[in-house]
């Protein structure tokens, strides 16, 4: 299965260039190994009531290869997934 997210930048930058393989999200998709994610980075306006934003247009490709829901300190309902990175744009 393929899923779409929303990426802020600082972490959106760390996926793409590989230095941050994991990532933590509430697991309301039932993420399961082999799905593919298409990142998209978003810059929220939090400086506003009612937050805003835009998007950037840079998205990066990944597999899933492994998901984590047991893991000490995980929230129920989210999930650690593993990721390997297939495009970056």
């Amino acid at each position: 299965m393929h899923h779409e997210l929303k990426c802020w930048p600082r972490p959106f930058e760390a996926h793409a260039n590989g230095e941050l393989p994991v990532t933590i999200r509430q697991n309301d998709r039932n993420f399961q190994p082999t799905d593919t994610i298409t990142m998209t980075e978003y810059v929220p306006d939090l400086e506003i009531e009612h937050p805003t934003g835009y998007w950037t247009g840079r998205t990066a490709d990944f597999v899933v290869n492994r998901v984590f829901t047991n893991v000490v300190g995980l929230q129920p309902g989210y999930a650690l997934l593993t990721l390997r990175p297939l495009v970056i744009r």
